[in-house]
């Protein structure tokens, strides 16, 4: 691999990384936001975990790098903006607090939008072993798009998300 390439490998893994620390900041969020109903801070606060989860796998597949992996599926501005999305999405949220539904259809569309960028998906491993260490992991916890959509299904029990102070950099 060329030294181009093995910084596009790293650069791509550290911003995938840098996304699931996103979303899991972005679901701690809801958490807060949707502290009066408790199944919902629980399931946001679970599903913030699995983000981590996802965070610490690419952090994972930095560790072993070169030697594990040859290559990534997908080009780093794919991830920046996926990125600044959750970004914008975290913010938004903190400005205008979506109710319940709007945030689990909001977070559910997400979900679906990531499902191929994750520790499993992204890079091309050199040995299939590597591959399906990888694919185990993942397997561990896909289960909270399954959660979210349940969640939707049988609806909120309050209209009204906790107020949250807005961050110095965005007061008057």
């Amino acid at each position: 691999m060329s030294g181009v390439e093995a910084f596009n490998v790293r650069a791509v893994l550290s911003a995938c990384r840098d996304m699931e620390t996103a979303m899991a900041g972005l679901y701690d969020t809801l958490a807060k936001l949707h502290a009066s109903v408790p199944h919902m801070a629980k399931l946001w606060s679970k599903t913030a975990n699995e983000e981590r989860n996802h965070a610490a796998q690419f952090a994972l597949a930095l560790d072993i790098g070169n030697a594990a992996i040859e290559a990534v599926r997908v080009d780093l501005s794919v991830i920046e903006r996926t990125l600044n999305a959750v970004n914008l999405l975290r913010e938004e949220c903190m400005t205008h607090p979506p109710m319940v539904q709007q945030a689990l259809e909001t977070a559910i569309a997400f979900e679906e939008a990531l499902v191929d960028l994750h520790a499993d998906k992204i890079p091309i491993f050199v040995e299939e072993s590597h591959k399906k260490l990888f694919t185990a992991m993942m397997a561990a916890d896909r289960e909270h798009v399954g959660r979210l959509r349940r969640a939707m299904a049988v609806g909120p029990s309050t209209p009204t998300p906790t107020p949250m102070p807005l961050p110095r950099s965005h007061r008057k």
